[in-house]
């Protein structure tokens, strides 16, 4: 029965591991390889010492040979290869190239566990918790209290710890008693999430949270003749307002709904041609924090985690362009009525802002950021003309690109 056991047990392991290699190539397993890997062949060696009646050593000189061998001798030193391989050549390298023009965006494998679970994104960058809320080497607050505060100065394992220090300074972490350890697996997951885009990826996240930051720390304005009392955000607001903010683009393709409408995309299909990527998002926030590895709203009551949920939706709901002229113009009649502002429009508006907020930097980082959204729209135009869709967005790239160029 043993026998029988361990022979099923290896006989699926060899399917997994060989699809992986299929995949994604020989050279490249290592790097797609999980702990439930490493645990399952682990397991295969002690299974074969057990049936054979040998030591492990003596198992493992066994297995030479078999077609396992592969796997258990030279899979461990392929992982380590593959690893460092990946932290040299990262699709990260591409993102803070000196050039700004996103050469090179390698697509992030999804790798699968053990056992038929869905895909899952292969964490790319984490910092101890010791260090997580604590400010990245040469950086100061001074330095976040800045518009011109350049994101592409650091490493995401350092945009972690700018992102956990936003929720610091601003007292979230102590007021809903979040757990480092937690908000630490959000956040990395949060990263992992994001893929390697010239234009959508984690480096726009974060930026997108700083310039919340900044636009709430600068309070409301004072309008004159306005008597009505200026919309101040709770505590629990303001964090709807920063997770919104780093999960507003998660998961972006790369390509914009009109798009994934018209090669009828899965995603499409799914939100019925709706506000397709910004459902996207927010769904996929949801089942970030919904995760009880990345519990950082365990603290709250059931009616503040639903309030918190609606206005996470809400918020990234609104980043869709398709709604900017009327949000434009209902802000107008709000301004010219003096009518009361409600929290929601508070936070649709401020996230929509920092969504925007790139042309406000100084110029070297505007630049850089408006060449990147080009160099995004060139890929897409690469992949409409390879369907047979309408270029939507080749001659708008092409002009914004020679513009900036010139400038």
């Amino acid at each position: 029965t043993a026998r029988t056991c361990y022979d099923f047990f290896a006989e699926n392991l060899l399917i997994e591991w060989g699809a992986k290699e299929r995949r994604h190539g020989a050279s490249q397993v290592g790097s797609v390889w999980t702990a439930s890997d490493l645990t399952a062949f682990t397991v295969l060696v002690l299974g074969y010492a057990k049936t054979e009646g040998v030591g492990v050593v003596e198992s493992l000189k066994l297995l030479w040979g078999t077609p396992v061998a592969f796997w258990v001798i030279v899979g461990p030193a392929i992982m380590t290869a593959g690893g460092v391989w990946r932290r040299i050549t990262g699709p990260e390298r591409g993102i803070n190239g000196d050039d700004g023009s996103g050469a090179k965006f390698e697509e992030d494998f999804l790798v699968e566990r053990l056992g038929g679970a869905e895909p899952v994104r292969k964490l790319r960058a984490s910092v101890s918790v010791s260090r997580l809320t604590k400010f990245p080497e040469g950086m100061n607050l001074e330095m976040l209290h800045s518009w011109d505060f350049n994101i592409w100065a650091y490493s995401e394992a350092e945009l972690l710890q700018v992102a956990s220090a936003l929720l610091d300074i601003t007292g979230l972490i102590d007021q809903f008693g979040i757990k480092l350890q937690p908000l630490s697996s959000l956040l990395q997951a949060v990263c992992a999430g994001y893929r390697p885009n010239p234009y959508h990826n984690f480096q726009h996240a974060v930026s997108v949270l700083h310039v919340s930051y900044l636009l709430h720390r600068a309070g409301p304005p004072n309008v004159e003749g306005n008597d009505q009392p200026p919309v101040v955000l709770s505590k629990l607001e303001l964090l709807a307002l920063f997770l919104a903010a780093l999960g507003h683009d998660i998961d972006h393709p790369g390509v914009t709904n009109a798009f994934l409408c018209n090669s009828y995309a899965p995603l499409a299909l799914c939100y019925n041609d709706e506000s397709v990527l910004e459902n996207h998002h927010a769904a996929t926030t949801w089942t970030l924090l919904n995760d009880s590895r990345n519990d950082v709203l365990g603290g709250l009551a059931v009616e503040e985690r639903k309030q918190v949920r609606n206005l996470i939706i809400k918020s990234i709901l609104a980043t869709d362009m398709a709604h900017h002229s009327h949000m434009v113009k209902h802000l107008t009649e709000l301004a010219a009525d003096h009518k009361p502002i409600e929290v929601m429009d508070v936070l649709t508006t401020v996230l929509h802002l920092a969504d925007l907020s790139n042309p406000v930097q100084e110029w070297s980082l505007s630049r850089r950021w408006a060449q990147l959204v080009c160099q995004e729209f060139r890929n897409q135009t690469s992949r409409e003309e390879e369907l047979g869709l309408r270029l939507a967005r080749a001659e708008t790239a092409d002009q914004v690109g020679a513009t900036i160029k010139a400038g």
